[in-house]
């Protein structure tokens, strides 16, 4: 779980982002399936990020071990001004939300100035949505 964090805060970064990541993801361990819906969530919210973000407000990221899964917040202030340099179908979110729905997880966010969006993945691959 530590690489998928240093990944998602490596990008950020390097899209000139300060990067704050806050819980412990030392113990969180789950199987191949559960990884690639954590791979995907972290890697299109770090998108949404670098897509609408602001340069100079830190993004938080919080990961923690929580009711059977992995919670993941990500917190960033809206950039009003600027215009993603990359294609954006603007429904990335929104496709989140529904992968998540399948795997028995929750995906919400908000915006508000600043975006704040948070998942929940439980770690129960038995009990997935086909």
């Amino acid at each position: 779980m530590d690489t998928l964090v240093d990944n998602c805060r490596a990008l950020s970064s390097v899209a000139g982002f300060p990067v704050q990541v806050t819980g412990n993801a030392k113990n969180i361990s789950f199987g191949a399936r559960r990884a690639r819906e954590v791979r995907y969530c972290l890697r299109e919210i770090t998108a949404n990020v670098i897509k609408h973000g602001h340069t100079e407000d830190p993004v938080t990221i919080t990961v923690s071990q929580h009711q059977g899964g992995v919670y993941i917040g990500i917190e960033n202030s809206l950039s009003r001004q600027r215009v993603p340099n990359i294609y954006s179908t603007g429904s990335g979110l929104d496709i989140l939300s529904d992968r998540m729905e399948r795997v028995n997880g929750r995906f919400d966010y908000t915006t508000d100035g600043t975006r704040w969006c948070s998942a929940l993945i439980l770690f129960d691959e038995d009990n997935e949505k086909r």
